[in-house]
């Protein structure tokens, strides 16, 4: 498989010999290093193929399962119809919990 018009052998190659010039000790192998796009995750996004005709290795950015998960839950506990919030406080707490998610730097 070929990223970026060059094979991942290549990009290998290059990604070792730059460490090694620049003296990096790559302290996780599991998380440092050339991956393909379908395996790679970060802060709660991964790639996945398009499924458009014709469009052969193009990816798009999609929510994990997880994060999406997480959000709604957050959003069920600020807007539950037990708690005794005001409507304003409500939407107070859904834009924090709204906030929080899009600028999520974890």
């Amino acid at each position: 498989m070929k990223v970026w018009g060059v094979s991942v052998r290549k990009q290998e190659l290059r990604y070792f010999k730059i460490c090694k010039w620049q003296g990096w000790r790559l302290a996780n192998k599991a998380k440092n290093g050339i991956r393909r796009p379908s395996n790679f995750e970060l802060l709660g996004h991964a790639f996945v193929p398009t499924s458009k005709k014709g469009e052969k290795g193009k990816y798009q950015l999609v929510v994990k399962e997880s994060s999406w998960q997480s959000l709604k839950r957050k959003l069920k506990a600020a807007t539950k119809k037990t708690k005794p919030y005001s409507f304003d406080l409500r939407l107070a707490k859904i834009k924090e919990v709204y906030i929080g998610w899009v600028n999520k730097t974890d």
